[in-house]
């Protein structure tokens, strides 16, 4: 009793002799625990429960749920319209395409979805790398879920049924490279076209070690550290003072509402260690890209699909990248988004060249050379001419 009597009289006096110190203290516990108590409820306030799907995943170990938003047109031509599919990035649910869905609304159907540990989907189990393939693979379940591909990538090759509804994937950034990967692993035959907003060239870590380095290794182990302070609700805590881990830009607030713009900035732990995964297999699902598309057949019969390349003119140095002189990256970065149209095109009638947008990276979700670019891919494959009036209604 006399120990336990002498640490609580030294307990006292360490904190009488250093007031400050002993008030920062005690204003940073309250801090922390505020986190803690309000972390749940701001969590659940922008996670998505609707439109929700469950599909059979054998290598995620069994049913997964995933959230998925299909906007159709008209009921009774619905199945024949094309279908514009949209592939997020690293870090963001499909709360990021809610302008698009907006501006395609009544003209074509859409469908966005939530990857596994993004917004209302669930969190995909165990801590390994989450590489493109894998997430291709998923992607291909989602689509036929919606009848929009076959259930195995050799039946429509082979006649089997007839030929599903044609699509167009647009993908962000890293959604680009899952977008590129689902259609040399898969190459249905009803996908005539690809829009890829910034999307990483295949060669970026070949070419850049440094940048390989910090993606690789330094990224996830961030991304790992934010999920656990977003556990022990110090990130909310941030939040208080404004500080948002993932922040949007301006066009993104002005665009989207209010709703779809929190999802996006307040990031649960399962979002931040899904970020660490998927950042930590960016690396090898470049190089798997590389391989599937040296290995990709060139058959006659290939649908002739067309490739479209936005990109913004404000293109930043890349994280890794400190060293880069900014005017030589931005050249390079043009060169590799071209290189891609190179790579990927195989229609006449599309432009050789990216887009050049005014938009910052992240804002190209909600850009209108988005729809004019599907536009573009409809009239140069099945000559449907698009004519959309933009709103900015949200």
């Amino acid at each position: 009793m006399e120990k336990i009597q002498e640490i609580l009289d030294g307990v006292y006096k360490g904190l009488t002799d250093r007031p400050i110190l002993t008030a920062l203290t005690v204003v940073f516990i309250s801090l922390v625990i505020y986190g803690r108590l309000i972390t749940p409820f701001l969590q659940s306030k922008f996670r998505k429960t609707e439109n929700t799907v469950k599909i059979d995943l054998p290598q995620q170990h069994g049913q997964q749920t995933f959230r998925a938003i299909l906007k159709p047109v008209n009921a009774d031509v619905d199945s024949t319209f094309p279908l514009v599919v949209f592939e997020c990035e690293l870090g963001m649910n499909c709360d990021e395409w809610g302008f698009l869905r907006r501006a395609f609304d009544g003209i074509l159907p859409t469908l966005s979805y939530d990857r596994l540990g993004y917004g209302g989907s669930s969190e995909p189990p165990g801590d390994a790398p989450r590489e493109a393939t894998q997430l291709a693979q998923e992607l291909h379940a989602l689509l036929v879920l919606f009848d929009v591909v076959a259930p195995a990538a050799s039946d429509a090759s082979k006649g089997k049924g007839p030929l599903k509804r044609p699509f167009v994937l647009v993908g962000h950034s890293y959604g680009g490279v899952i977008s590129r990967t689902f259609y040399h692993r898969y190459r249905p035959p009803n996908l005539i076209g690809m829009v890829l907003l910034d999307s990483q060239p295949e060669r970026l870590h070949v070419d850049n070690p440094s940048i390989r380095e910090y993606i690789k290794e330094r990224l996830p182990r961030a991304f790992l550290t934010a999920a656990w302070l977003s556990e022990i609700g110090f990130l909310s805590v941030l939040s208080f003072f404004g500080f948002r881990f993932m922040a949007i830009t301006e066009d993104m607030t002005a665009r989207l509402t209010k709703e779809e713009a929190g999802s996006l900035t307040n990031l649960s732990a399962a979002t931040l260690r899904t970020f660490s995964r998927e950042t930590a297999g960016v690396d090898a699902s470049l190089s798997t890209l590389i391989t599937l598309r040296e290995q990709s057949p060139k058959h006659k019969k290939d649908v002739a699909i067309a490739v479209a390349v936005i990109t913004t003119e404000h293109i930043e140095k890349p994280a890794g990248g400190e060293r880069f002189d900014p005017v030589k990256w931005k050249e390079k970065w043009l060169n590799y988004q071209n290189e891609i149209i190179t790579l990927e095109n195989r229609c006449k009638g599309m432009p050789k060249v990216a887009v050049v947008d005014s938009f910052e990276h992240t804002s190209l979700c909600v850009s209108e050379k988005v729809v004019e670019a599907v536009s573009t891919v409809l009239k140069a494959t099945m000559g449907l001419n698009i004519d959309i009036e933009f709103t900015h209604d949200k």
